[in-house]
Order: C-alpha cells, then structure tokens, then sequence
C-alpha cells in the first residue's frame, strides 16, 4: 500500500475522481471543494491533498484546506498510518479529523497514540442524507427568494448564529469578517435562498458543494423565535425541488446526530440515511 501526496488539485482530482464517484453522497465533501477550486482556484491559499493506493487502485484520500479539519474518505487501517506519517511533516498541524465513523476514530487513536478506551466521543456525529424525490411538507405561508445585497447584514448575523449551532463557531478574533466573506460569497454565486413570511427572513438555506450528479444543501438555518413552525422544512423541501428540476439526480445534506428534530424533519421531506460521519478534536 502506497500514499501518494499532490501539491495540484487538478493532478489530484483526475487520480481520485473514480474513486470518489463510487461513493458519490459519503464523498459529496470532497466533491464540492474540488468542483468549487475548479471555479476559484484562489480560495484556499494552501492546501494538501493525499491517495492511498493498493497496487495502484485508489482506495482513499484525504484532504486539508487550513484551517478546517483534516478530511478523510474511507481507506484500510494501513492506508490511515501512512497518512498519519505524511500530516506529521506538513506545516499547518491539524486540530480535527473529519470522515467516515471508522476511519476518524481509528485516525485519532493512530494520532493520539491511544487505546479506543480512552477516546471522548466525537465533537460532532453527524449523517449523510440523499434525496431523490421531495415529498411536501405540511402546509405554512411564506414564499423562498434568493438572497441580495440588501441581506448582507442579515446573513452575515445569521451565518455567525449558525456557526455558533452548529458547535463550529469562527475564531471570534475573526468572527464578523469570515461570516461577511462566506455571506458576499453566497450572495455573488446566488445559492442562499430565504424563506419569508410577508417580505421577512424567517429561515434559510444554501445549495453548495456540486458533485457531478447532486449538489448539498446546507446553512439551513431559522432564528430561535421562528423555529417549530416548519419554516426551515419548507425552504429545504423548496430549494431541493428546485435543485431537481434543474437537472440534478439527487440532493445531499449533513445533519447533526445530537438534533433529533433536524434528522426527523428532514427525513419527512424525502431525505434517506447514506452514511455516519463523525468529527474529532487532535489537540
């Protein structure tokens, strides 16, 4: 078993896209950041990219754009040594792993030197969903529109509340500018969608990350004194129709495991379980 390092995005996509397309919804991560450096190569100004082969078939990969947690696919036990090994010699160290139930708890035991016993639970267990039909949602008022420049402000308060539910908060020395970059950002690419009551925001939600087949819908967000009024089942059952009719095979989307509302609410619109994810803190 061999790992394979790519300074190249490009060299690195063309090596592992196969591989990558076998598992479209667990791998719609990687999928999406390779689509979106494709159309702004300058996003991630430093950025790692590894394949682990076996006799030259491509059986993993792993990734990272610092700061965000070092990403993995699914890759045999061996394959997650040999990464370990090669991230010990980058630059930027990372601080989470993120990937298949598996393959992060294996890699924080490798990194930490542990037993399994003495590993806290992940910071976050999450589960992949993929959507090919939408069922309506219950009935409730309000129309979805495309976010503008006249929500900057409103988007840049509610990405930092989402961060924040999400249990990944931006570094609060940097809060406000990185919440301004990703809302201008959702803004120029036309892909955040507000759900509105009488011309008000009450919910939110963003179609990002395109794979060759699907696209994921994420930053599904409504403020406190909105919620349990199916504002949030709304958007997402609308956006992804949309997505649909647009052309795409199916829709993706993360949840929370630790939320049972989200995973129900979203299971009722159409969204079936693909895989488990889990997110661990290596520092």
């Amino acid at each position: 078993m061999k790992l394979h390092s790519f300074s190249s995005h490009k060299e690195f996509k063309t090596r592992v896209f196969d591989f990558l397309l076998e598992n479209e919804a667990e791998n719609c991560l990687l999928l999406g950041l390779l689509g979106g450096m494709e159309s702004n190569p300058g996003r991630y100004p430093v950025a790692y990219f590894w394949a682990v082969t076996s006799n030259d078939k491509v059986v993993g990969a792993a990734w990272m754009t610092p700061p965000f947690p070092l990403g993995l696919t699914t890759m045999p036990p061996e394959g997650l040594a040999l990464l370990r090994d090669a991230v010990r010699e980058i630059s930027h160290q990372p601080s989470q792993v993120i990937g298949p139930n598996e393959g992060s708890l294996q890699f924080k035991t490798l990194w930490a030197k542990l037993d399994r016993s003495h590993i806290k639970s992940p910071k976050m267990a999450q589960r992949i969903f993929q959507l090919t039909e939408v069922l309506p949602p219950r009935k409730t008022t309000g129309l979805m529109r495309v976010a503008t420049e006249n929500d900057l402000d409103l988007l840049i308060d509610w990405n930092i509340r989402f961060a924040q539910d999400c249990g990944m908060s931006y570094d609060p020395s940097s809060a406000k500018s990185s919440a301004k970059d990703d809302a201008v950002r959702a803004i120029n690419r036309k892909n955040r969608h507000l759900w509105c009551i009488d011309g008000e925001p009450v919910a939110m939600a963003s179609a990002d990350g395109k794979t060759p087949r699907g696209i994921r819908i994420s930053w599904v967000y409504t403020p406190n004194k909105f919620r349990g009024r199916g504002y949030a089942s709304a958007a997402v059952a609308e956006l992804s129709q949309k997505m649909l009719d647009e052309g795409r095979d199916f829709c993706f989307l993360y949840t929370d495991l630790a939320n049972p509302t989200s995973n129900s609410i979203y299971q009722k619109i159409g969204y079936k379980p693909v895989s488990d994810s889990a997110l661990y803190d290596l520092q």
